[in-house]
């Protein structure tokens, strides 16, 4: 069975996921495709899953408000030290997203010394939640899941300086 085939089990079990977290769920973040993710993602183990989740949910309707993040500007401060990876639909493999993080050029010392552990967690997350949003774009438009399919290319480049 292809990834992207949602079987009668997974239907059980994303049904029976979503029951348990409807009064944190949101409309923005409840695809059968990202439930899924989380079952296949834990080995389907409610037992761990539903904490992790319901936590992650928390986080989505937080004053952060994860499910907004991408629509709003890339411009936190510290994107001018961290730029933007190039994220978009595989060329040769269908229904893939690729990801490409130039970190060579990135100053994480610097980073780490000049903003806070929660402003580098809220500008990167915004950079995961545009990622979030172009596979879920996806996944609306072709039917198909995306899992296990995102190749992370990683360019180093990287001259330091002690």
């Amino acid at each position: 069975m292809p990834p992207s085939t949602i079987s009668e089990k997974d239907k059980v079990n994303i049904a029976k996921l979503r029951e348990a977290v409807k009064d944190e769920l949101t409309p923005y973040y409840d695809t059968e495709f990202n439930l899924l993710r989380w079952l296949q993602g834990h080995n389907y183990n409610f037992d761990i899953l539903l904490p992790k989740l319901r936590n992650h949910l928390l986080l989505r309707k937080s004053k952060w408000d994860l499910d907004m993040m991408a629509s709003k500007p890339r411009n936190h401060p510290l994107h001018t030290y961290w730029k933007a990876g190039i994220t978009g639909p595989a060329i040769k493999t269908p229904n893939a997203i690729v990801n490409i993080e130039q970190t060579g050029r990135n100053d994480y010392w610097g980073m780490i010394q000049t903003f806070s552990l929660n402003e580098i967690m809220m500008a990167r997350t915004q950079d995961l939640e545009l990622l979030l949003r172009e596979i879920m774009e996806m996944e609306k438009k072709t039917g198909k899941h995306i899992f296990g399919k995102l190749p992370m290319v990683i360019f180093l480049n990287i001259h330091m300086v002690f």
